[in-house]
């Protein structure tokens, strides 16, 4: 009772607190919950054994008043917060350039860590935020960890983490991987809690991926030594138009623009209660005062947004404020102080890229009297990470792991040596053909060479072409170029092309060529007669006018450059797609296609060796329908380190393109182009470049006037001459010849040795028309000459011949949904198929020399060794294939029991998401995030299935445990697969359920009433539920399903019991019987009163009865308002009640030997009733 009362009296004092407050505090805001209740209705019967009408629940509303007080500080203190940066570090975490073996002399975050400890030194604790504005990625070394481990945590993340950022935000770069690869490494890492994209979501719910913005609270310290609490808010901005190196997000992710979103951000932020507000804006500064919304550099335009207070950017890699000459050009914006180097009057800073700079904004804030925070002095400065800062020796040495040696080993490897008159670069890429693009064309065309010649034989006859796009074509800064000389390196590599690009090979006709060539050739601004601009360096720096568009000077991935033709681009028309491969006109910049000089009609048709094309773009529908192979686990990168090795093992590389194709630009035009800083070497060698307009650090600007190139054809044919099998063989090995000129072929021939093409053997060698035979081994010499008489001669190396064994096994692309291993070997051979560490399968081969191996599904990348025995006993060697990727592995589902809801397996796999599947009710289980987009974009997808989210955990070792709102039955068959996230579904796997005892029942209350008459029960399907009271047992009656709670809900009839009875359930299946469940009992209803005494001669009967009423502490005759009847013979009276419980009858028919009924009532309804003999 003093619970209850105390409760009354501080909920009386609230309340009294709550009508005075609009008077006290006008500005606070109340909110409150009513809960109403309901008295039950007395109600005088007889009772019964029907079940009961339960009361509701009395609920006391709880109020509840907080407030948190923040004192102003009374003088006029201030305190100085400092904020850092770093941007664009690109994996250039170590004093190590990984890519050459060199030093990093200047920048890396190893100087930066030391600039900031040193930044942060210099004022108090806790008032520095240290922060990041993207480009993490994107170098070398970053580049080589994920395609060789994607699951390994890049070490630039695992840096930052220890260095203890405050919010990073991420650059378009980061969006060059995939999004399920950033999305763990951010995870991973320790950084997803800092991690602040507010522009970018998911295009289906339209959500956003990581933070949409951040508020850091922090308490300072002030100028007197007190402190107060203030709250910065975060926004974090990327590039609209994110990245389409590797991954095209269009139907993946939405962006918004820059601006737009800041606006809407701080506005959001200033309502949360923000002092100060940030933007990490991965954003150059610009040169526009209002710029557009498809605008790349816009931070200028972030300081006019007047909930704004700092912008920390990046991504141009120039520096503001500043006084190098580069960024003069930002002077011309109004609004900025070159004295205090205020924007607006508020922090604009940008530093450059790789660690060469940290940027600091000093803020000086106080409170006003309003408790309200006031930035009363600014300061911006920036901080170069020099050749004379120290290096932090614990970023530099402990996060690279063991990477550092498989940099060491690429970076020592030499494929080839380059010669003396030779150099590979890509300097003018975009204008003539180049030795970097020749090689890697010529490796494509070498292998679809081998393809189409021994596995995909009924495209043998066609022509062979190649398209290949650029990696490192200036895009960023002098250092996106790809030059080198002396020595080919496999680091490399790397630059030229991207590692996880697989071998695609697709027919094409000359129609759908053109269309391609035409989406590339729109690339070029459309050239005039007269067209001789006039500007200033700090004009053209943003590309708007120069002869490459803006567009594609930012992005060349899309810009393919075409061997095994000829063609012209006529830049004086004007282009037929836009940058997005969209159809603008029905003009055609492609003046002409030749193959070997003759015209290509539509209809002529070809294989084109290429990566793999993306669905996103309408010109590839058709030409994707008709791939011809397909292989994304054997690598181009792979290919062409193979194809340098072989040339290399015969001559030096001293490769010349072959001129195939070239642009031409409006009569008497002049244009501008851009290229890199150390062009000026090369430049003063071309002819139509007319002079320099000037450079910057990272571009040189150019005129050029293509119509002063000279276009004679004086090189030799192109030549691409391929063993046809690399496996021993013991009689003979092909080798398949293909040549191309745009004069036209004179003659090919071949001969056994190495000659030159001065050589006299070309007199008598035989001619080639398509193949030639190799009987020995050693070196061959392939010479071919032009109609012009320009020759040219390459060389093979045949080392795969011997007579003394088996030919080795030709095994076919075995992937991780395949089942069986195919091939050819030596005809009716034994074939041993061995998994690496498992059994050994075996087949024979047919007389054709074709066999088949039923083998398990395998995870990708296991090894698996394929050799031959024949009937004599010759052994053949063994091929060695990787089992390649094509979708997720098969998972593994272990056994799945029907009392459980829990299901166990391992996804075999990393970034791939469990589907379950249960047959018998046509429900798809999946994960909650991200799992429904999965399912409906996969091939599975079957839209008369229900869709239901549930809780999904996978550990690092792939071991998943998925809890299903449910229990099913013995029998229920379970499918699982997984899907990746590109919605490829792995093979699947399924098991029935093995039939168990029934789960632990449950009741659906917390107790039994001793006034109920049903109880609910929760269990699984197909069971019975009993409940057992006293000596009797009683069974369920009913039994319906909850959808709300996935659960089967059974109901028992009961009598009324009191509390002192025990009551037990348990449910019973086929299995046998679950566990025996003591179900907790409270009186909610009197228990039937009690007899003391019976006085025959006064004829009274006296007796007891307990007052309850649950919603109060403690009850009392009047608020359990008990009543106490006696049933005699056929009358029925109430009893006389006392206060203390006690209660009398008096009546004439009270006699020995006299059978009674007894009950109580009270507010929540009837007692058991009883029957005795007096």
């Amino acid at each position: 009772m003093l619970k209850h009362a105390t409760k009354i009296r501080i909920l009386s004092i609230v309340l009294i607190f709550i009508l005075c407050i609009p008077q006290s505090f006008p500005n606070m805001k109340l909110y409150a919950n009513a809960d109403t209740t309901t008295t039950p209705t007395e109600e005088v019967v007889e009772p019964s054994n029907a079940p009961a009408t339960s009361s509701p629940d009395l609920v006391t509303p709880d109020v509840t008043s907080s407030a948190a007080a923040t004192s102003v500080p009374e003088s006029n203190a201030t305190a100085d917060l400092r904020m850092i940066f770093t941007t664009d570090v690109h994996g250039n975490l170590t004093t190590t350039d990984y890519e050459t073996g060199t030093s990093n002399a200047t920048g890396t975050l190893a100087r930066c860590s030391t600039l900031i400890k040193q930044a942060r030194a210099e004022k108090p604790s806790g008032n520095t935020f240290l922060f990041d504005v993207g480009d993490q990625l994107y170098d070398y070394s970053t580049d080589y960890i994920y395609e060789h481990n994607s699951a390994s945590v890049q070490p630039i993340y695992l840096a930052m983490k220890a260095m203890g950022y405050d919010a990073i935000t991420l650059g378009n770069h980061e969006f060059d991987y995939n999004l399920a690869y950033i999305q763990n490494q951010i995870s991973n890492s320790g950084l997803q809690d800092i991690c602040v994209v507010s522009n970018v979501t998911y295009n289906t719910t339209k959500k956003n991926v990581w933070k949409k913005n951040m508020m850091l609270t922090r308490t300072v310290t002030l100028s007197d030594g007190s402190t107060t609490d203030i709250r910065i808010g975060i926004i974090g901005e990327t590039q609209p138009g994110l990245s389409r190196r590797r991954t095209n997000y269009k139907n993946t992710l939405l962006t918004e623009s820059i601006v737009k979103n800041t606006k809407k951000e701080a506005q959001e932020l200033k309502e949360q209660g923000a002092d100060i507000i940030v933007v990490l804006s991965h954003s150059g500064v610009g040169t526009s005062e209002n710029p557009t919304s498809e605008a790349t550099n816009v931070s200028y335009a972030l300081t006019k947004i007047p909930e704004v207070d700092v912008v920390l950017c990046g991504h141009a890699h120039k520096y503001f404020p500043s006084d190098r000459p580069e960024s003069s050009i930002y002077y011309k914006l109004s609004g900025i102080d070159k004295e205090t180097g205020l924007t607006n009057g508020k922090n604009l800073i940008m530093v450059a890229n790789k660690g060469a700079s940290i940027g600091i904004a000093d803020l000086t804030i106080k409170k006003d009297e309003n408790n309200t925070v006031q930035i009363v002095d600014r300061q911006s400065i920036i901080r170069d990470a020099t050749a004379d800062v120290a290096v932090d020796e614990d970023i530099n040495n402990n996060y690279m792991g063991t990477w550092k040696k498989s940099f060491v080993a690429t970076y020592s490897n030499i494929l080839g040596e380059i010669s003396d008159s030779s150099s590979y670069n890509n300097y003018f890429a975009t204008l003539e053909d180049n030795s970097i693009m020749q090689l890697l064309n010529d490796a494509k065309m070498s292998r679809a060479l081998q393809i189409t010649q021994t596995t995909e034989t009924e495209y043998a006859k066609l022509p062979i072409i190649a398209a290949s796009s650029y990696i490192k074509c200036g895009s960023d800064d002098d250092k996106d170029f790809v030059s080198f000389s002396d020595y080919f390196l496999e680091s490399y590599l790397s630059n030229i092309q991207i590692y996880k690009t697989g071998i695609y090979l697709y027919k094409i006709t000359g129609k759908q060529l053109r269309e391609w060539m035409e989406w590339c050739a729109s690339a070029y601004a459309t050239t005039v007669t007269n067209s001789a601009p006039e500007m200033k360096l700090s004009d053209i720096a943003s590309c708007s006018q120069t002869l490459l568009q803006k567009d594609w000077n930012a992005d060349t991935s899309n810009f393919y450059v075409f061997d095994g033709v000829e063609y012209t681009i006529d830049t004086s028309v004007s282009p037929r797609y836009n940058y997005d491969g969209d159809k603008i006109s029905d003009s055609q910049r492609i003046s002409s296609i030749t193959r070997n000089g003759v015209e290509i009609t539509d209809t002529d048709t070809f294989v084109i060796a290429t990566n793999k094309l993306s669905e996103s773009s309408s010109l590839f529908e058709d030409i994707i329908k008709q791939k011809i192979y397909g292989a994304p686990n054997i690598r181009w990168r792979t290919i062409l380190k193979n194809y340098l090795e072989a040339i290399s093992q015969n001559t030096t590389l001293g490769y010349v393109a072959d001129n195939n194709w070239q642009v031409k630009t409006a009569p008497e035009s002049t244009q501008i182009v851009k290229s890199s800083s150390d062009s000026e070497k090369l430049a003063s060698q071309k002819e139509w470049i007319t002079d320099m307009i000037g450079q910057d650090s990272d571009f040189a600007y150019y005129n050029i006037d293509m119509n002063k190139k000279d276009t004679t054809d004086t090189t030799g044919p192109n030549i691409i001459a391929t063993p046809l099998s690399e496996k021993l063989s013991n009689s003979s090995v092909k080798v398949a010849v293909r040549v191309n000129d745009r004069s036209g072929i004179a003659s090919i021939k071949y001969a056994k040795g190495k000659y030159t093409t001065k050589a006299d053997v070309w007199n008598t060698a035989s001619t080639v028309k398509d193949t030639f035979t190799c009987k020995e081994n050693g070196i061959y010499s392939i010479y071919a000459t032009d109609t012009l008489g320009n020759s040219r001669v390459v060389y093979v190396r045949i080392t795969n011949i011997n007579g003394d064994t088996i030919s080795t096994p030709i095994v076919d692309t075995f992937t991780n949904r395949k089942t069986a291993v195919t091939g050819t070997a030596s005809a009716k051979s034994t074939v041993y198929v061995k998994i690496s560490g498992k059994k050994t399968y075996t087949t024979t081969a047919k007389a054709s020399g074709k066999f088949s191996c039923t083998v398990p599904p395998q995870k990708s990348g296991t090894t698996i060794y394929v050799y031959a025995i024949d009937s004599s006993g010759r052994t053949s060697p063994r091929t060695t294939i990787t089992v390649s990727r094509t979708g997720p592995n098969k998972p593994t589902l272990n056994t799945i029991v029907s009392n459980s809801k829990k299901i166990t397996g391992n996804i075999n796999d990393t970034f791939t998401y469990p589907i379950i599947y249960v047959e018998e009710k046509g429900v798809v289980y999946v994960p909650e995030t991200d799992g429904v987009d999965l399912y409906k974009s996969s091939t599975v997808y079957d839209k008369n299935c229900s869709i239901q989210k549930i809780p999904c955990h996978i550990a690092a070792n792939g071991t998943f445990t998925i809890t299903l709102p449910r229990y099913f039955p013995g029998g229920t068959t379970v499918t699982l697969y997984t899907l990746d996230s590109s919605s490829r579904k792995s093979i699947s796997t399924s098991k029935k359920i093995v039939q168990k005892i029934p789960p632990k029942p449950a009741l659906t209350t917390d107790f039994v009433s001793n006034g109920t008459t049903s109880m609910k029960i929760l269990c699984g399907e197909r069971c019975s539920l009993y409940a057992k009271i006293d000596a009797k047992t009683y069974r369920h009656t009913s039994v319906t399903y909850d959808f709300k709670k996935h659960v089967y809900l059974y109901v028992i009839n009961i009598p009324k019991t009191n509390t002192g009875s025990k009551i037990y359930f348990y449910a019973l299946n086929s299995a046998g019987k679950s566990t025996v469940v003591s179900a907790p009992r409270k009186e909610t209803v009197p228990n039937t009163p009690a007899i003391t005494s019976v006085s025959y001669k006064k004829h009274i009967l006296k007796g007891s009865v307990h007052f309850i009423n649950t919603s109060y502490a403690k009850s009392s005759l009047t608020t359990s308002k008990t009543k106490v009847y006696v049933k005699i013979g056929q009358k029925t009276y109430k009893a006389k009640l006392f206060t203390n419980g006690r209660f009398y009858v008096k009546s004439k028919k009270i006699k020995k030997g006299t059978t009674i009924r007894i009950w109580a009532t009270n507010v929540n309804g009837c007692s058991p009733a009883k029957s005795k003999k007096i």
